[in-house]
């Protein structure tokens, strides 16, 4: 509850809107290296116990996230770029970057050119509060919807608590008659970064729905039952053994409708959609949100240097129908906000 509290005391429109040199805050702050135009940016630590997040503000970027083993040592389950360039030539995924779109248009995908991430954000606020590290992260942009212009603000506050998690809250507002709305690409291997993950990873969503292939355009609406399909998850099961139709067997690409019923109480209200969990090394997570729909992607990520790893991505995110012309009139100056929430903790080992 109290999170929350603290989430919005540091959001839009608040008196901690003051603009930080990158040296102050009690954040760790180093460089990120110089863009291909020689601007600076910077990666900020956020440390509770054994667990580490780093961000860059280019392209409000979660670079990394380390968290403690059953063993007692760490494993780095997500794993960015090391540095700028290489998220700037990039031509595809960049993990752990935040992926731009309007709802309400029938569609998914970042309309901005270059997308919010591949932009250099503003860092707002970044210190602590009480029990949370926390980096708040704001842009000011413009773009054009169906021909007109509309200017956009958007901030991404990342915060981390005692309890292991991290949590991520998107807050978005317009001119226009356009509902826009963000969220990360985020990419794990509970098995460590660099290890082999297809047959290592347990995953349990909580959804009875999921989205038929054909494109992400939702005029269609077209949503059927995952019971006595390879999308059936609500048990749980190793991704490894069986895949989407078509791909091998650790592969998926699923859009899932979150079960509203796994609902939390409280200020925050989020949805519990998901469980991963890597047994062999104890590490696992809870995705709690409050998007109603969840999107799975497993499968080998291409990473410079590095070669073809295996992770996981849990996107969560709400995939909405178009909007009719008088719902449009009702959004420009409104903001919008969305949270979710990464709650990281240890397996008990099978003897104990």
């Amino acid at each position: 509850m109290m999170r929350w509290m603290l989430i919005a005391a540091l959001g839009f429109g608040s008196v901690c809107c003051t603009t930080l040199a990158p040296g102050l805050g009690d954040l760790a702050v180093e460089p990120f290296g110089r863009m291909a135009n020689g601007e600076r940016v910077f990666v900020y630590t956020m440390h509770q116990g054994a667990i580490t997040a780093r961000v860059t503000n280019f392209g409000a970027t979660l670079i990394s996230v380390d968290v403690p083993d059953r063993e007692g040592g760490t494993r780095r389950v997500l794993d960015g770029f090391e540095g700028v360039l290489d998220y700037e030539q990039a031509t595809d995924t960049r993990p752990g970057g935040v992926v731009h779109f309007f709802d309400g248009d029938g569609h998914l995908g970042d309309p901005l050119d270059p997308p919010l991430g591949q932009r250099v954000w503003e860092v707002l606020d970044q210190g602590r509060a009480g029990d949370l590290a926390f980096l708040r992260l704001g842009l000011d942009y413009a773009t054009q919807e169906r021909g007109e212009p509309v200017d956009l603000r958007a901030e991404v506050t990342f915060t981390l608590d005692e309890a292991g998690e991290l949590a991520i809250q998107y807050e978005n507002s317009t001119t226009g008659e356009v509902r826009p709305s963000m969220c990360h690409a985020l990419v794990w291997n509970l098995a460590g970064w660099g290890a082999p993950g297809e047959d290592a990873h347990e995953l349990r969503v909580h959804a009875e729905r999921r989205f038929v292939a054909g494109g992400m355009n939702l005029k269609s609406d077209r949503w059927t039952p995952v019971a006595g399909s390879h999308f059936d998850f609500r048990s749980g099961r190793s991704l490894g053994s069986e895949g989407s139709e078509g791909l091998s067997a650790s592969s998926y690409e699923v859009t899932f409708a979150l079960d509203p019923r796994m609902e939390g109480s409280g200020l925050s209200k989020l949805c519990h959609g998901a469980r991963l969990a890597c047994p062999s090394s104890g590490c696992a997570l809870d995705l709690w949100t409050d998007q109603p729909h969840l999107t799975l992607l497993s499968e080998a990520q291409a990473r410079p240097a590095a070669g073809s790893q295996f992770g996981v991505e849990l996107r969560p995110q709400c995939i909405d129908a178009p909007l009719t012309p008088a719902q449009r009139k009702r959004l420009a100056g409104k903001v919008s906000t969305r949270r979710s929430a990464w709650r990281f903790f240890t397996l008990p080992s099978s003897d104990s």
